[in-house]
């Protein structure tokens, strides 16, 4: 069968131009799937590092308040007492003086030497008039910043 040459340039055209605008079609479809995949990778990285930042929030709260109840715990006023105390339950624990402590914890907040440190509980003991006061902060050794903060009074009416 015998087309005209127009005929043919014409069905060749048209086959051209669907292709192109198939081509086209696919490459701003390719565009907006993998726009659509970063902004849902940006929302799994963001939900890790909060899943992250609460589990180090929640290890903190709990460790700080196990040595507040310790320091509750010894009421007589007396903070050899209350270090002693501390001591016992913390065998890794250092004194940075007369009234400072240090507690060392590993990357799975288990205590540890310092050496293996990952986080850091300090404990600032002071005494003002008739309250015996420890600040108790959890840090990040790795990031170098504070997770929680744990500040108490403890009133011993002028005991020594």
């Amino acid at each position: 069968m015998y087309q005209h040459p127009e005929k043919e340039v014409a069905a060749m055209n048209n086959n051209h131009s669907r292709t192109s605008v198939f081509l086209i079609e696919f490459t701003i479809s390719l565009l907006l799937f993998s726009l659509a995949t970063a902004v849902c990778v940006q929302f799994f990285v963001r939900a890790h590092l909060k899943s992250k930042d609460s589990e180090y929030l929640t290890h903190a709260v709990i460790e700080t308040q196990n040595v507040a109840e310790i320091f509750r715990s010894n009421s007589t006023g007396k903070t050899d007492e209350t270090i002693a105390a501390l001591q016992k339950q913390y065998p890794e624990l250092e004194k940075q003086g007369a009234l400072e402590l240090t507690i060392y914890y590993n990357s799975k907040f288990k205590h540890c030497p310092k050496s293996d440190k990952h986080f850091m509980t300090t404990i600032i003991f002071s005494r003002d008039n008739d309250f015996l006061s420890a600040d108790i902060r959890f840090w990040d050794t790795v990031d170098d910043k504070e997770i929680y903060s744990l500040p108490i009074k403890l009133y011993i009416g002028g005991q020594e």
